[in-house]
């Protein structure tokens, strides 16, 4: 199996521009010999999901789906356990 990109945010503030900006993005993938798939693409989207993120304009939150599984994190059971939760 090869490398993989889960996630490219492409964004520029004029939309009449940012044709030219993700064909860019397609030719280094390509040129690189990666390739998206064109199935998983949304093209001017007005709010994306990324990590966990809905990302738009003018705002980040954090995703229902990430918080729930923050919350259902099992706590830590020892000392050696919080440690490793430090970056």
């Amino acid at each position: 199996m090869g490398d993989i990109i889960s996630d490219i945010i492409c964004y520029i503030r004029i939309a009449d521009e940012h044709s030219g900006h993700f064909n860019q993005v397609l030719e280094m993938l390509e040129g690189c010999g990666l390739k998206a798939h064109l199935d998983n693409i949304a093209i001017r989207a007005n709010i994306v999901k990324s990590l966990g993120h809905n990302v738009a304009k003018f705002s980040q939150l954090r995703g229902e789906a990430k918080v729930a599984a923050v919350r259902n994190l099992n706590p830590p059971m020892c000392m050696s356990c919080v440690a490793c939760l430090d970056p």
